[in-house]
This record gives C-alpha cells, structure tokens and sequence, in this order.
C-alpha cells in the first residue's frame, strides 16, 4: 500500500500580540498621567508633528486628526475655547505624543506600515474624547465628517 504525504501540522494560529483594547488601555492609563507641562510640550513639538505628518505614509485621515488635536490643545492651552473637558486634552496629548515617538509598537521606519500603530492610536483617542471633540468643533464651526469610525 502507498503511504501518502500528511501534510504537517499548521501551527495554531496565536493571538497577536497586542490587541487595540492593549492601544485602548495605554492611553486611558497614560492620560491619566499628562499635566499641564506635557500639553505644553506637545504644542512646542507642533513643527515636528506636522512634518512627520506630511510623509506619503501617512494617510489622509491620520493627518486631519493630527491637526484637529493641535488645534484643540493650542486653544485650550491659550484659553480660547473653555469648554473643551480636560479629559479630551489629556487624551488627544497622549495620543499624538505617541505618534511623535518612533519605537512605538510598529516602528516608523517601516514605512507605510509604520504608521498603522499610530492610526489606530489616534483613532481611539477620538472614540475615547468623542463628546469633547464634538463640543470643540460645534464650538469652532468645524465639521466632524471623516473624525470618527461611526458618524
């Protein structure tokens, strides 16, 4: 009798290493943790965010919140808007300090890739801020259109 080929075993497929509600946590527990001088950093930092943002690998819609954040930090460290909940500030710094550092969980350096990590970052800061940012744009005249995942 001929014996045929098994084939080999896949290995089971394991879970990813960090999962978006591991991005969810980091940020709530860091945004705990931001004080007034951080905001103020972030802001100082302003030039390097906006050329970091400005890559090809760095999509539309990663660069347009990155700009909606600067804006909102800008107007409430210079009290132009009082309404925004300071929750929604630590939350939007944390988010785009992360997207300053280049040893996050994807490395920048990688491309387009590189940015993912840092999209999705972003993109939970403004699920978590949400109430506030919608107060800050209501307040500017701005709109929300393409800010969140669910409009």
């Amino acid at each position: 009798m001929r014996r045929t080929a098994t084939p080999p075993k896949r290995a089971k497929q394991d879970k990813p290493a960090l999962e978006p509600e591991d991005f969810r946590v980091h940020l709530i527990e860091k945004a705990e943790e931001i004080a007034p001088r951080d905001v103020a950093e972030v802001l100082e930092r302003a030039a390097e965010v906006r050329a970091k943002a400005s890559r090809p690998a760095v999509d539309r819609r990663l660069r347009r919140r990155l700009e909606v954040a600067l804006e909102l930090l800008r107007d409430h460290v210079t009290d132009e808007c009082p309404q925004i909940p300071l929750h929604t500030v630590a939350v939007l710094a944390v988010a785009v300090l992360y997207f300053l550092n280049p040893l996050d969980a994807i490395p920048d350096d990688l491309g387009r890739i590189g940015t993912v990590d840092d999209a999705l970052v972003l993109e939970l800061a403004f699920e978590a801020a949400r109430a506030g940012i919608q107060r800050y744009c209501d307040f500017k005249d701005h709109s929300t259109e393409g800010l969140f995942r669910i409009e």
